[in-house]
Parts: structure tokens; sequence; C-alpha cells
């Protein structure tokens, strides 16, 4: 049914390389365009640059991208709308009130992540599907911060349980997050629709450095907890079995949330990196080990896509049929991370063989092309289901 009506709803620009979920949106835009649907895309941006990058990405006519500007709400008002709706600091007014119009005539509102949910409140819901990339309830540690952070840890998590059970068609990332969604929201139907990268954005190198890279958000807590096992019990002992390798921990506030890290030997630490797709290409593996953390990490695609061998734990490889010694090196232990990441850094052959299969896969079964499809497969099913209902 190419002519079918969508209106898709997105927190952040469908940028490759900008906001992570962006190198998504942009694949999911451009994918549903592609295959000759009618739709009117909504994203709010945060700055100038992130703009004009939409605009050239995605022309008019060829695209009908509305573009909002964040707004700002200073003082007293900001923290009310905080309060009353959790996460919807990049969402205006005009934005909420714009999407809401174009929906009433929508065959399908595709909402993508859980709090794009604020943008179909009044919208048919049995025509909305909300796509859910994580979950506080999995991602967030009450007992980390103290009374504060307790208190904060469950208004976020009690909000989000309630924006799940406000929509009866839901989706998750991964059969792990569709699991804790189905216990949320037991009389939603939740189902699988995994995301995927636009692999001709991500050039191959084999021309590799001996760096352990670890790169991502250090106020995740997720990779917070990895860099810091990284530093603390993996580091050591590597930097003992291969003397000349270096270590690099790369993301928003990596310098500032590990400063007391800051002199140890062979550690680099980058908050403002330009490109980190330049760190993949350079490095010599990277090392992910999350003890937990919900959703697909995207950091793992990105080094699949550009040929960089990856050590990781199970939460790492989370939704992606990544095979143990085949596309990546999959362990829990502190003792077998160690080991299969020095025998990689000494054995480049066999690490260009793996990275090899994993941009195979990125490339086929976890392309862009499969996970459209799973998308348009969900589309079909929620619009016979208005059918019959009707």
């Amino acid at each position: 049914m190419a002519n079918r009506r969508i209106v898709l709803g997105m927190m952040e620009a469908p940028l490759p390389f900008g906001h992570t979920t962006g190198r998504w949106l942009s694949v999911l835009l451009r994918g549903l365009v592609k295959r000759g649907f009618d739709v009117t895309a909504f994203a709010a941006f945060a700055s100038e640059s992130e703009r004009a990058g939409c605009r050239s990405m995605f022309p008019e006519p060829a695209y009908d991208l509305r573009l909002f500007p964040r707004p700002r709400r200073p003082g007293l008002r900001a923290k009310l709308d905080t309060l009353r709706r959790p996460m919807s600091y990049t969402l205006s007014a005009e934005m909420i009130a714009a999407f809401e119009r174009e929906a009433r005539a929508a065959d399908i509102v595709h909402l993508e992540s859980t709090w794009s949910g604020w943008l179909g409140e009044n919208c048919d819901r049995a025509r909305t599907l909300l796509c859910i990339h994580n979950l506080y309830a999995i991602d967030l540690d009450p007992g980390e911060g103290g009374v504060r952070g307790r208190l904060e840890a469950e208004w976020l998590v009690r909000a989000e349980r309630a924006m799940l059970r406000r929509y009866p068609n839901l989706t998750a990332l991964t059969p792990e997050l569709a699991a804790a969604a189905r216990r949320i929201a037991p009389r939603s139907r939740v189902d699988i629709a995994p995301l995927a990268l636009d692999p001709s954005l991500y050039p191959v190198s084999h021309d590799r450095e001996s760096v352990v890279l670890l790169v991502g958000s250090m106020r995740w807590r997720p990779t917070y907890a990895a860099a810091v096992r990284l530093i603390e019990r993996l580091w050591p002992a590597l930097r003992r079995e291969v003397p000349h390798a270096r270590l690099l921990i790369a993301g928003w506030g990596a310098a500032e949330m590990l400063r007391q890290y800051r002199g140890v030997e062979g550690l680099d630490l980058r908050s403002d990196v330009p490109s980190v797709q330049d760190l993949f290409a350079r490095s010599g593996v990277l090392l992910y080990a999350p003890g937990a953390g919900s959703g697909m990490k995207i950091k793992v695609l990105e080094a699949f896509a550009q040929g960089l061998p990856v050590v990781t734990s199970a939460p790492g490889v989370e939704g992606i049929p990544a095979r143990d010694g085949v596309h990546a090196e999959i362990a829990e232990t502190d003792e077998e991370l160690i080991r299969r990441t020095a025998a990689l850094l000494r054995d480049p052959a066999n690490a260009v063989g793996m990275a090899r299969a994993a941009r195979a896969l990125i490339e086929g079964p976890c392309g862009p092309e499969a996970a459209l499809d799973r998308v348009e497969r969900l589309h079909d099913e929620a619009v016979a289901g208005q059918r019959r209902a009707a």
C-alpha cells in the first residue's frame, strides 16, 4: 500500500552523525519515502547546524520534514513542565499542535522513542505505534545519587510506565525490551522491530593502531559502569599483556565523569570528539562490556560497520544476532575479556576476519532493508487491525 499516509514523530534531528538515535531516524525517514509512502515527519532540532543539515539531507519537495527548534523555557515554567511531562523539553507547543493536526488524517502515526509519546497524547491511539529504544526501569540504579537520585529515578520510572500504558501498540528494539514492556503494559500489543544503520556511510579501515577504545556518553549509567570496569579491572592486566597498547575513552562527559583516573598510565580521556568515526577507523579494538543496559548499542553497530573488532558482553550485543568468535568476542568474566582483547591486538589477521564477518552482518540480516521490511509489516498489521475493529 504505497500511498499510505504516515506521520512520523521524532525527538531528535534525523542526522546520521548527530545525536545517537539520529543514525536510525535518517535511515527510517529516507527508507519510508523511498518505498513510496506519503510521509510527513516532525523533528526537534537543537542548533542551526542541525536544521541546515536536515534541510540538506532531506530537501523539499522530495521530503516533507517539519523542523521545530527546541523551546526555551527558563525558570519556574521549565521546572513545572518537566515535573508534569518528563523528558518533553525538546518539544515545543507549536510542534505538538502541528503534529496533532497532521495526525488526524494519517493511516499510521509512528512515534520513535518512548518520550515521543508526548506528541501523540491527543491522537487516535489505535492508529499510533510507539517505539521503545530503551527503558529507565532497566537502566537506572535507584541506589545511586543518594536520596535525590532515588527520587528522580522513581519519578522517571513511574512516568515511563504511565507512558507505555497509554499506547495499545508498542514496538521494542530487542526481545529483552519487549519482555520488559509486556510486564509494564500487559494490555498493550508489543512487537519487536530492531533499528539499523546505513553501512554506506561507514568506510571500512584495516590500518589500525594498538588502541583499546571505549566510546559513549559517560552520563548514561551502563556506559559509565563499563568504563570504570575497564579502567580499574581490565586495563592493568591488558597493559601487562600488550605493553605498547593505549586506552582511549571518549564521549560526552568522559573527562569530567572519569577525572579521578587522569593519572592512569596509557589512558587518554576525551570529551570533545569532532568525529567518532575517526576513532573507529584508527583503533585496534572496541572493548565495551556493560553489566546491564537496555536496547541495541549503537556504538557496537558502528564498530561492526567500520571494520573495528569488538569485545563485549551479552548486553553489548542485545538485539544483534552476533555469534561469539565469528562476529565479535562475547564474554562476561574479566579474565576472558582480557584474554580475548589481547589476542585480537596480537593477531591482526584474525581481527580482520572477524571485522569482515561483522560488516556482512549489518549489511544483510541487520541492515536497513531488513529493518524497514519489519517496520512496513508492523504498519500493515496495524492498518489491518483498524479495519477489523471497524
